[in-house]
C-alpha cells in the first residue's frame, strides 16, 4: 500500500466515450446528457485511515480501556455531523456509527476535531431494548438526524423541534443481525449526544400497513425537512425478496408524530412509492435499491439523493449510486456507480461499498462509507480533494 494519505481514485472515476467525444466537440461540458450531473462526485480521493485504511476500524478501542467498545466486530452504518452547542464532550465534529457485538446492532459516538482522528471513548450512547417482544429488542442503528436544512454543502447541525433534537433510526425485534421484520424508531437529546426514545413500542415506520413492495422488513430511515414537512427516505423489503426505497412524510407540526397511548404513527406513505426501484435485468441495483440519503445541491439546482445498488449488473458486489430529483418524488437514476466496491488500495471493500454518510468542511466533501471485504466491516472515506500531510501515522 502507497505511503500518500490520499490515493486517487481509479475505479468508477470516468464516463463514457461517447460523453467525452461531445463534450471535446462542443469545447463544453454536457449538461443533461449522460448523466454528467453526477460526475461532481466521481474521481474523489481515498483517505488512508489509520487502521488498515479504515477510519473507523471494525473492532473500535477505547483509548483509556484499551477494551474494544461494545465487544464489536463490525461497524457500519456512519453518521458524521457538527457537534451542538449544548454537548459536553470535546471536538467540532460527532460521528455516530453502528457496531454488530454478535448479537445485534448498537449505536455507538466517536468525536473528532477535523473528521479524520476520530475518539471512540464516548462508545455506546443508544442502546437496543432490554424487553424481549419490543420493536427495537434485537438492535438498534441510527438513520438520520432532523438537520436544521438540506444543503448537501451546508452545516451538518441539528434542529431543534420543541426544545429538543431529533434522530431517526432502524430497528430489529429480534437478537441476531437484521433479524425479524423490522422498523423505524424516533429518539431525542437534549444534547445531541445521548439519546431517549420517543416510545418504547411504537415505531413511526413499521410493516403494519405496507404495501407488498415493503411488507417483509422496514429498514433505515434519512429524514429531510423541506417546505414545513419532514421526508422520511426508506429502504424496505418485499414479497420478492428484494429491496427497493420509498418516502413517509408528516408535516413539522405534526412532527415527531408517535402517539404511544393510541398505539399510533401519524406518518402517511407516499402512493408513488418505491421511488427508488429495482432496475432492469442487467442493471446495478436489480436486487438492492437500499439506504437513500438526499440533500438539496444548489450547484446543480435539484435534490441528489445517494443509495447502494446491488444486482446482476454489480457481480454481486453493492456500489454507491446516485439520482436527482425536482420535486423529491421522481428520480432519474444514474444507471453507473459513482464509486465501485473493490477500488480501495488497502483492499478493504472488494465485496461491498455502501451506506453513506456526506458532510462538507472548508469546501472539501468527506463521504464516509460502509466498506466490507477480507479486513472485515468498517468506515472507509473518500474526499473530494486530496488531503496530501493529513496523513496519520
Amino acid at each position: 500500500m502507497e505511503n500518500d494519505d490520499s490515493i486517487k481514485l481509479q475505479v468508477g472515476g470516468h464516463r463514457t466515450d461517447a460523453k467525452e467525444q461531445l463534450q471535446q466537440e462542443s469545447g463544453n461540458p454536457v449538461v443533461g446528457v449522460g448523466f454528467v450531473w453526477s460526475d461532481k462526485f466521481r474521481g474523489w480521493h481515498y483517505y488512508n485511515g489509520q487502521y488498515d485504511g479504515f477510519v473507523v476500524p471494525p473492532s473500535p478501542v477505547d483509548p483509556a480501556t484499551g477494551k474494544k467498545i461494545a465487544d464489536g466486530q463490525a461497524t457500519t452504518c456512519s453518521i458524521a455531523l457538527e457537534a451542538t452547542p449544548e454537548s459536553k464532550l470535546k471536538g467540532s465534529y460527532r460521528m455516530f456509527y453502528t457496531i454488530f457485538d454478535g448479537s445485534g446492532y448498537r449505536t455507538a459516538l466517536a468525536t473528532s476535531d477535523d473528521l479524520l482522528a476520530w475518539d471512540f471513548s464516548p462508545g455506546v450512547v443508544f442502546d437496543r431494548s432490554e424487553a424481549a417482544g419490543l420493536f427495537d429488542y434485537g438492535g438498534v442503528t441510527f438513520g438520520c438526524p432532523l438537520y436544521g436544512n438540506a444543503s448537501i454543502t451546508g452545516p451538518r447541525t441539528m434542529k431543534k423541534v420543541n426544545g429538543k433534537y431529533w434522530m431517526a433510526y432502524g430497528a430489529y425485534p429480534l437478537r441476531g443481525l437484521e433479524q425479524g421484520s423490522g422498523a423505524d424508531g424516533i429518539a431525542w437529546s437534549l444534547d445531541g449526544d445521548i439519546w431517549e426514545r420517543e416510545s418504547t413500542s411504537v415505531p413511526f415506520m413499521s410493516v403494519e400497513g405496507a404495501a407488498a413492495w415493503e411488507s417483509s422488513v422496514i429498514y433505515q430511515p434519512n429524514l429531510v425537512l423541506h417546505d414545513g414537512n419532514v421526508y422520511d427516505f426508506y429502504n424496505a423489503k418485499g414479497s420478492t425478496g428484494n429491496e427497493q426505497s420509498g418516502l413517509a412524510t408528516i408535516s413539522l407540526s405534526d412532527f415527531p408524530g408517535v402517539d404511544t397511548s393510541a398505539g399510533v404513527s401519524q406518518w402517511q406513505r407516499n402512493p408513488a412509492s418505491p421511488l427508488i426501484r429495482n432496475g432492469p435485468k442487467g442493471s446495478v441495483d436489480t436486487q438492492m435499491a437500499s439506504d437513500p440519503k438526499v440533500w438539496y445541491d444548489d450547484e446543480l439546482g435539484c435534490w441528489v439523493m445517494f443509495y447502494f445498488g446491488l444486482g446482476d449488473g454489480s457481480g454481486g458486489h453493492a456500489d454507491i449510486m446516485a439520482a436527482r430529483s425536482s420535486d423529491l418524488i421522481t428520480w432519474e437514476k444514474d444507471p453507473e456507480p459513482i464509486y465501485k466496491a473493490g477500488g480501495h488500495p488497502a483492499g478493504i471493500d472488494d465485496r461491498h461499498a455502501h451506506k453513506v454518510s456526506l458532510i462538507y468542511k472548508d469546501g472539501v466533501g468527506y463521504l464516509y462509507y460502509t466498506a466490507i471485504g477480507k479486513k472485515g466491516n468498517g468506515i472507509a472515506l473518500l474526499t473530494s480533494q486530496p488531503l496530501g500531510s493529513a496523513m496519520l501515522v
